[in-house]
């Protein structure tokens, strides 16, 4: 059992809830002082009924670095990326939650712009997923972090690099008619040319089909920049760092009431408009934002707490956390690398994906839609009791799965995704995975509790399939 100490690090409210998730019972603090301070420890509050306490049965306390962390279920994840993801974390000897969590957004990256979910009449999700892995220094989070992305980046580079002189041509083509523009203008305000001849170049530039440099991921951008990006992109961009300097933009680096609202309106789908003085207005109707993170658990401090603007407006709630298991002092200073065939296969199955042409809505079979039942309806009873102090995480678990149940239905039916149903199967093994990363989250957090801001381990409850 956990104890409560005056002026220590967790509050008396948080000591409780912690107490509840380990399944003791827990008494008011009025209760056991009356208990304690009574003659003999036996005559208790009437209106509360607490029973006598004996100190001398207190179990230990439970130190709270003294939790390991569940394994990470890597075989739900398809097979491609189940191999890649357990040959990449042996060679960099990094405990494959780290891989396991962040290879969901490569399947994300791929699929956004394409898919969406319908898991019954009305109710639709997209694919994008928010995802962010915590380790300290030293925990080799680049490493996995460019493994993954590596040939996300190559095709990115192979785009820009083949469309670089259409690019090229475009930009030159438009400056020129811009150009023309002003000297009609110019001409037409000094009465030496006709004004129709401006309405004509005027409506000619507007006509122009602008071009832009492809474009896959973004690192360290405004949010300001990042819709830009987005809007020049078809609405669809993965946000991708090693570093997580995006945290700090959203904590207010750049501005000390910062713009969420592409974060949290792109998590849905929903219509991104936004106008700012001297700059074009950026309308995007169906924005598709991936988020890919790998962070210190101190780029995040003071950014989870009920008080912080990120939670207060729900957007640490849009993403899901693993806190790493650290593995330094036991790694293999000699591990093998990842087989050829491996790493083939899977930069083989990343460019088939980015490449895909096929769009559409992926639905459940009736099996499937049955147990995805199941699992909400047992989510939602927990809102009411276990999990309610944490319901705007809870109330997005459900929706988690869904998108990961897509991303793995897609992953294995590449030629038409759309003409499978999702079955039953892929949605356990959905199922699995956020409630694995919310557990990873959880438990890590004691061992490095700057994820909820050092005083709200309860911000970070424990969700259970």
């Amino acid at each position: 059992m956990l104890y409560y100490e005056p002026g220590g690090e967790f509050t008396r409210e948080e000591v409780d809830a912690m107490n509840r998730e380990l399944g003791y019972e827990v008494f008011s603090y009025d209760d056991i002082r009356e208990s304690i301070d009574h003659k003999n420890m036996e005559t208790v509050s009437n209106a509360r009924k607490v029973p006598p306490i004996n100190i001398q049965e207190w179990e230990e306390p439970i130190p709270l670095d003294a939790v390991s962390l569940p394994e990470f279920p890597t075989s739900a994840l398809p097979k491609v990326l189940a191999d890649y993801v357990a040959a990449l974390s042996t060679f960099s000897q990094t405990p494959p939650e780290m891989a396991g969590a962040l290879s969901l957004g490569i399947l994300a990256t791929g699929f956004q712009s394409q898919f969406t979910i319908e898991a019954k009449e009305g109710y639709i999700e997209p694919v994008n997923l928010y995802i962010a892995a915590l380790a300290p220094p030293g925990e080799r989070k680049s490493a996995i972090h460019g493994g993954l992305l590596a040939p996300v980046y190559q095709y990115e580079e192979e785009r820009q690099q083949e469309e670089k002189e259409v690019i090229a041509a475009n930009h030159a083509e438009y400056n020129t008619l811009e150009k023309r523009l002003e000297e009609l203008k110019n001409k037409a305000a000094k009465g030496k040319c006709e004004f129709a001849d401006v309405r004509e170049a005027a409506a000619e530039l507007n006509s122009f089909e602008y071009k832009n440099a492809f474009r896959l991921t973004a690192d360290d951008v405004t949010p300001e920049k990042l819709v830009e990006l987005m809007a020049q992109q078809n609405g669809t961009i993965t946000l991708s760092s090693a570093e997580g300097g995006i945290f700090d933009t959203l904590a207010g680096r750049y501005d000390k009431m910062p713009n969420m609202d592409v974060f949290l309106k792109a998590h849905a789908c929903e219509r991104l408009v936004v106008d700012r003085i001297g700059r074009k207005q950026s309308v995007i109707d169906k924005p598709h934002l991936t988020v890919i993170l790998t962070l210190q658990p101190s780029v995040i401090q003071g950014n989870m707490h009920s008080g912080s603007s990120m939670r207060s407006r729900g957007l640490s709630a849009r993403f899901l956390y693993v806190v790493c298991n650290s593995y330094v002092g036991h790694r293999d200073v000699d591990p093998p690398p990842i087989p050829f065939n491996v790493k083939t296969a899977y930069h083989d199955f990343v460019r088939r994906i980015l490449n895909g042409s096929d769009s559409g809505v992926i639905k459940l079979d009736s099996e499937a839609r049955e147990r995805y039942l199941q699992y909400a309806a047992k989510v939602e009873a927990r809102l009411r009791d276990v999990y309610r102090d944490m319901p705007d995480w809870g109330g997005k678990l459900v929706g988690a799965m869904l998108r990961i149940a897509a991303l793995i239905h897609a992953a294995e039916h590449l030629d038409k995704p759309t003409q499978a149903r999702v079955n039953a199967q892929t949605i356990e093994r959905a199922i699995q995975l956020p409630p694995a990363i919310w557990r990873i989250c959880c438990r890590g957090v004691r061992r490095c509790p700057s994820i909820v801001g050092l005083r709200r381990v309860k911000d970070a409850w424990l969700f259970d399939a």
